[in-house]
């Protein structure tokens, strides 16, 4: 008896521990036709029309959704607390018709807005008419103002076109404790999260979505979190950063496009700190893909186990890199550079590499370094 309750107590150890990053909303969201009811706490009003709730509140007003709410489309103007109350609590895009846009939430310029223990799905982001299909943004959510996620789901959102599959940010969004998944893109779409403004993920996931997880035009913080297995994307599949980026105590793994870099492709500034990029793989630079023009510092990381098909299996730089107290190992490449490429062959420019005596480059194939002699 015993064991069996010593078994008992891990699992719900276990079980604790998935709860405390997930909502209990998510398991149940798919159902889809729990009954809606919207309360406005500081008015002491309720609703069933989550529309018509966020319309009559006033700032600074806090609102409570239970069940499962439609939601399409509808525009945050105003400061707002939404919180998820118990299990069921959704808002949803309904199907209208295949070439109407259905997105879930609209956040407006100036509003500030707080969503808690929700799950935000099935958005769909498209701009077509008779002659044809448009660039539109933000499968599940447009954000132009300031909003923040804490214990939310974002999940089963995609788009035909779509800049942004779960979200587009154009002002400020963080997400704290959340997570970014299973958004599915039709054609031509970029990545789960598209970052024009300012981003923070702390202790958040954006995993298994069509496309890359995160492209960046902005600034974004990526801490104590994980990018990973993401499957498709012209660019390096975890993140792409074409602005500023910085990886905190985070790991990049497991990401495998079709054409490109496949952890983290900077074309920007890029700055990486304690973090672990391992088994990605693409066509060059399987863990970092550093362009020509870009600037990467990687200081106290490891970078394990990627595969970069036709060179820099570990890194690929033709920019301005330094790493500091840092391992590359166990990389490959089916050409050169199993563990670093910096240029030097197929006409590439030499890229710009400085490794202190901390760091560690060893034990990758065919080869450790190609076009440098810092390691």
């Amino acid at each position: 008896m015993s064991s069996h309750l010593g078994h008992l107590r891990v699992v719900c150890a276990a079980l604790l521990a998935v709860l405390s990053v997930v909502p209990p909303s998510s398991s149940l969201a798919a159902s889809g036709d729990a009954r809606c009811r919207v309360s406005n706490v500081p008015q002491g009003t309720q609703g069933t029309s989550f529309r018509r709730m966020v319309a009559r509140a006033q700032d600074g007003d806090r609102l409570r959704v239970q069940g499962s709410c439609t939601s399409n489309g509808v525009v945050i103007d105003k400061d707002l607390v939404i919180r998820g109350v118990g299990a069921g609590a959704t808002l949803r895009a309904r199907f209208e018709t295949f070439d109407r846009a259905r997105r879930v939430l609209r956040i407006a310029p100036g509003a500030r807005v707080v969503l808690r223990s929700l799950v935000i799905q099935g958005g769909w982001g498209e701009d077509c008419d008779e002659s044809g299909c448009g660039q539109t943004r933000g499968g599940g959510i447009i954000n132009e103002g300031r909003l923040e996620l804490r214990r939310v789901v974002v999940q089963r959102n995609g788009g035909l076109l779509v800049s942004g599959l779960a979200i587009w940010n154009g002002g400020t969004l963080v997400l704290r404790r959340s997570v970014v998944r299973y958004n599915q893109e039709q054609d031509g779409s970029d990545a789960a999260i598209v970052n024009h403004g300012r981003l923070v993920l702390r202790h958040s996931r954006v995993v298994n979505n069509d496309q890359a997880g995160i492209l960046n035009h902005g600034t974004a913080r990526v801490v104590d979190s994980v990018v990973a297995r993401h499957r498709e994307g012209d660019d390096a599949v975890g993140i792409t950063n074409h602005g500023t980026l910085t990886v905190i105590r985070s790991v990049i793994r497991d990401n495998r496009p079709c054409c490109d870099g496949g952890g983290i492709g900077n074309r920007g500034t890029l700055r990486v700190r304690d973090s672990v990029i391992r088994d990605n793989q693409g066509e060059v630079g399987g863990g970092i893909k550093n362009d020509a023009g870009a600037t990467a510092t990687v200081s106290g990381s490891r970078i394990i186990g990627n595969t970069g098909d036709y060179g820099g299996g570990g890194i690929w730089n033709l920019g301005d890199m330094v790493l500091i107290d840092t391992v590359v190992r166990d990389n490959r490449s089916f050409e050169a550079g199993g563990g670093i490429y910096n240029g030097g062959l197929y006409g590439h420019p030499f890229g710009t590499l400085a490794i202190d005596a901390r760091s560690r480059v060893s034990g990758n194939a065919p080869d450790d370094c190609v076009g440098t002699t810092a390691c």
